[in-house]
């Protein structure tokens, strides 16, 4: 007996640091260790035990209702399932009790007729009164365990298969979250790691809080109080430790309600990195797009991998230099917003390039993302939207026919939609046709060449001046940045602050011309116009090929446009494009992007005309999670079946597909 109670008394001492869990209907569980109520009684309750919570008044109607009601938890909480209803906890206010006992008016085990599936049966099942002082108090209706006298949240356990998450947390107080915890929990096997989240019954969302229940992950350069950040690097990991505050970013996301669940892979200081001989430190992330061995591209490879797989995420958060939230956007096939710069405070987020930097959105949806966008950076609202769209003939048409049916096919959707033709306009034709005097006649090409990319690699060495001090003192030597972040190390390193600073103001030209020719602001559409622009491939991009030697990058590209011009970029999943994999021998099809540009601040006016014209259109609003981005579908979202066991046949149908575009 003695024994039994030391090991009980450990179990407890540990329990907040070590993940305990439980296993329901086959489900894995998080028990988590913040108590957020009590029962009366229970103290002998050693280890957790499932039970569904109700207010007393609502479970006091009839039988009937109380199994509609956990019915209904069923079918809308992922986290929810029947062997929660093995015990009822019945909470109550404490001055506003009429059955204090906890009783209720009909027999809790026995069902009211023959045809009621709702079964409140077990060995031990039984009805746990709770209460608590004031109504406001009262514990949202769902699922929880109980131990020792104590209600604790229950937290569903998920595989991170696709090995995207660096860091799965909960917040130590899962009711006033502000520092985290790792969990370190692992799925049955041993093999992967398990992110847990909290039964959506538990949020509400509500005017001050509008984000309330929204699981979010965070892309593993934004600071999160008690979790160590590892910015993709051994090298940092080894001289950092958990960090002390938050980034302001994320404590605006968790004070609007959202959900931390997990920090998400980052390439080595958030460089442009491919899979795999390019991930040193640490693997890529897997994208579950086509064969599941496509690159998921970009810094914010993680946030893509894991919103494009796993459907109990709601949203990822990374962040955008010179395309880490577009990159992975595109070879995922999700919507992704390169916000406008300088949208949101910085601070707490671990920067390479002041000048480019900017906080970025992932979705499903574009539903999805507004919400989000809209709260946490105060975009305004248009009035109306922009009726010209700008068509640059400098990225478009795209070589490949496929790739550019399902641009046109877009395009015209938003021809339709807003009752007007695109307007094809040369970027550098009109500039080379009149260059503004500070260009003193230079072509764009040649004025451009060195404006953006170098003087970002100059602030991206500098940047780590610190880190390098650090590095030398403690271990003596240089820090390791792989292949790609060296060749910009080496890029910065041998630039002057006059070379910077010339770069720098050759970008403030293009800008002040690019606004007085081709987007500015506009009072009521936020922007006078909207600009299309390419991004991303419409070949595989296989996970196992060698990657080229890192280049450089003109300023004129789909990649620096938006970053030099400080605009928003939106990028829209148009379609997937059919090929035949060399990985599993059989037809799969890739996610194929298109972008939307327009004025600075003109955020939210590109999320809701996208959104519109896509409904107007009767187009699909929100992509799947897994192999197929919208379904077994060849292209420009059609529901065409592919023959999927007969490689013969696979090739045949590749060459019709082709041939009808040519």
């Amino acid at each position: 007996m003695f024994l039994h109670t030391c090991l009980l008394a450990l179990i407890l001492e540990t329990l907040g640091s070590a993940a305990m869990t439980h296993i329901l209907d086959g489900k894995r569980y998080y028990v988590h260790p913040a108590a957020v109520g009590s029962i009366k009684g229970g103290s002998h309750i050693d280890f957790p035990i499932p039970a569904v919570l109700l207010s007393l008044q609502c479970a006091a109607q009839d039988r009937q209702h109380l199994c509609s009601t956990t019915q209904r938890f069923d079918a809308i909480d992922d986290v929810f399932t029947s062997g929660f209803t093995s015990n009822l906890i019945l909470q109550s206010c404490r001055h506003n009790s009429r059955n204090g006992d906890g009783s209720l008016p009909f027999d809790f085990n026995s069902p009211s007729s023959a045809h009621e599936t709702c079964q409140f049966t077990g060995d031990s099942s039984r009805i746990y009164a709770s209460e608590v002082d004031s109504c406001p108090d009262l514990l949202p209706a769902g699922p929880y365990f109980i131990l020792r006298g104590q209600i604790h949240q229950a937290w569903r356990l998920y595989e991170d298969v696709l090995d995207a998450f660096v860091v799965p947390v909960a917040p130590e107080n899962p009711l006033t979250p502000k520092s985290f915890k790792a969990i370190g929990s692992v799925a049955h096997g041993g093999l992967w790691k398990e992110v847990a989240v909290p039964s959506r019954l538990y949020h509400s969302p509500s005017k001050a809080k509008p984000l309330a229940g929204t699981r979010v992950s965070i892309k593993d350069i934004f600071h999160l109080e008690g979790i160590r950040t590892t910015f993709g690097s051994r090298d940092w990991t080894a001289l950092h430790g958990p960090d002390r505050d938050s980034a302001d970013y994320v404590k605006n996301l968790i004070s609007l309600g959202a959900i931390i669940v997990g920090k998400t892979t980052s390439s080595i200081f958030a460089g442009p990195d491919m899979p795999t001989d390019q991930w040193i430190d640490f693997h890529s992330p897997f994208s579950p797009r086509g064969d599941g061995y496509q690159s998921p591209m970009g810094s914010s490879a993680g946030a893509g991998a894991s919103l494009a797989g796993y459907e109990w995420l709601d949203i990822s958060i990374g962040t955008d230099s010179g395309g880490s939230i577009r990159a992975p956007a595109a070879a995922t096939g999700l919507y992704g917003l390169r916000t406008s710069w300088n949208a949101t405070s910085m601070k707490g987020v671990e920067q390479v390039s002041q000048s480019f930097d900017v906080v970025g959105l992932l979705g499903r949806s574009l539903d999805a993302i507004i919400p989000v966008a809209a709260t946490t950076f105060g975009f305004k609202s248009p009035v109306e939207f922009p009726t010209k769209i700008i068509y640059p003939t400098d990225f478009f048409p795209h070589e490949d026919k496929e790739q550019q049916a399902m641009v046109e096919s877009f395009v015209s959707i938003l021809e339709t939609f807003l009752g007007t033709k695109r307007v094809l306009i040369g970027i550098s034709d009109l500039w080379d046709a009149d260059p503004p005097i500070k260009a003193k006649g230079r072509k764009i090409k040649d004025y451009l060449e060195k404006s953006a990319f170098w003087p970002y690699c100059y602030e991206f060495y500098h940047s780590f001046d610190e880190f390098r001090e650090l590095m030398l003192e403690k271990f003596g030597r240089q820090p390791y940045g792989g292949p790609t972040v060296q060749y910009r190390w080496d890029i910065g390193s041998s630039m002057t602050a006059e070379d910077c600073y010339q770069g720098q103001q050759e970008q403030n030209v293009f800008r002040d011309w690019f606004e007085a020719k081709v987007l500015h602001h506009d009072p009521d559409t936020l922007s006078n116009a909207i600009l299309v622009l390419p991004y991303g491939l419409a070949d595989p991009a296989y996970r196992d090929v060698p990657n080229n030697i890192p280049g450089t990058y003109h300023t004129l590209t789909s990649k620096l446009l938006s970053p030099v011009l400080q605009i928003p970029q939106l990028v829209f999943p148009i379609g997937q494009k059919a090929y035949l994999s060399k990985i599993s021998n059989r037809i799969e099809h890739i996610p194929i992007a298109c972008t939307l540009l327009g004025a600075r601040g003109s955020d939210l006016m590109l999320m809701k005309l996208g959104l519109a014209a896509l409904k107007a259109a009767d187009w699909p609003t929100e992509v799947l999670t897994g192999r197929y981005t919208f379904g077994n579908s060849s292209q420009d979202r059609a529901d065409v079946e592919v023959p999927e066991n007969h490689p013969e046949k696979q090739v045949d149908y590749l060459k019709e597909l082709q041939n009808t575009l040519h």
